[in-house]
């Protein structure tokens, strides 16, 4: 029997509720887990690259600076070293903004963490099993005075009535069912040194709906057909992404749950 592991960054998108984050990513990504089909996402390729960069440069996650240009001075810096090639450094420079976001949100959320005096933070993979074959697994933020933290950094300054993503709440509550805990506080750090810290209470209800999405869309990936599967297959090595989500996502077989 198939072990199907899902992170709790990703049930969000997929059960279908991130704005950002396509379904049929996701779903590839855990059908590739579960020994399905060969995959490797864009930010997956991308984060061994900076993986490797990282390690010959001086830029920290700590770091209070952290800028596109610097990161630019730092591929330059990993190729003259020889730890990346040129067609790497393509992966890092056509992402510059993306990386750099990246950074400065580790980088942010590293100062919160010590500052504060935030304990555990992504120091142990925490696991849920939702059923026989379905594992929820994350690492949670951190824990100040033995309650949950979630950190989240936004690129725009944060707005007093700005409702919070509900794809962030999705993984709150993962979190908050893999711990045991009914609470977890959300903090947000946003551009212009703004901020908020929003607690939010367990919900049997929602963790109900959300268990359930999950099920069922583990149901369809189970129950794929080796042809199906050779096609999405053919599909990822031909980067045809359109037809991947047309197929995965809407007609892949899908069995009631019970």
């Amino acid at each position: 029997m198939t072990t199907w592991v899902v992170y709790a960054s990703e049930v969000a998108s997929f059960i279908g509720e991130h704005r950002y984050q396509p379904t049929y990513e996701t779903m590839l990504k855990i059908l590739a887990r579960a020994n399905r089909i060969t995959y490797e996402s864009l930010d997956q390729r991308r984060q061994k690259v900076l993986s490797k960069m990282m390690n010959v440069t001086k830029v920290t996650q700590t770091q209070e600076i952290i800028s596109t240009e610097m990161i630019s001075q730092c591929v330059d810096h990993a190729i003259k070293k020889q730890k990346i090639s040129e067609e790497e450094a393509l992966i890092l420079r056509d992402h510059l903004p993306q990386i750099t976001n990246q950074l400065q949100g580790q980088a942010s959320e590293l100062r919160l963490v010590h500052t504060e005096n935030i304990q555990e933070n992504n120091t142990e993979l925490k696991r849920y099993r939702i059923s026989d074959n379905i594992l929820i697994v994350g690492r949670i933020d951190g824990l100040l005075n033995n309650h949950l933290i979630e950190i989240k950094r936004r690129v725009r300054p944060i707005q007093p009535k700005q409702p919070i993503p509900p794809y962030d709440k999705i993984q709150c509550f993962c979190y908050m069912k893999m711990t045991g805990q009914e609470q977890i506080t959300l903090k947000e750090l946003g551009s212009k040194q703004t901020s908020r810290d929003t607690v939010i209470d367990w919900e049997a209800a929602e963790w109900k709906r959300i268990e359930e999405k999950i099920a069922q869309g583990i149901l369809k990936l189970d129950h794929l057909s080796v042809d199906q599967l050779t096609t999405f297959q053919l599909y990822v090595e031909h980067q045809e992404w359109e037809k991947c989500h047309a197929l995965l996502v809407h007609t892949a077989p899908e069995t009631p749950v019970n």
